[in-house]
């Protein structure tokens, strides 16, 4: 059995200066399962969750500065 996995990258600048804000590459590798699909889904689910807040606290972060 293979363990999925999922990526994402992404850039965010400011829509006046155009200035580079943000910019983030990550991967997340997901656990062996015996659950099947579920367990796949719900691996994709963490990471989406994992990749929100991270986002959210550096948007706390640049709107704080």
């Amino acid at each position: 059995m293979m363990a999925g996995s999922a990526a994402i990258e992404g850039e965010i600048t400011d829509s006046l200066t155009g200035r580079r804000l943000l910019a983030a590459v990550d991967k997340r590798l997901g656990n062996k399962t015996l659950r099947g699909t579920l367990g796949k889904w719900a691996n994709v689910e963490k990471a989406f969750d994992f990749w929100a807040e991270r986002l959210r606290t550096r948007l706390a972060e640049l709107q704080a500065s």
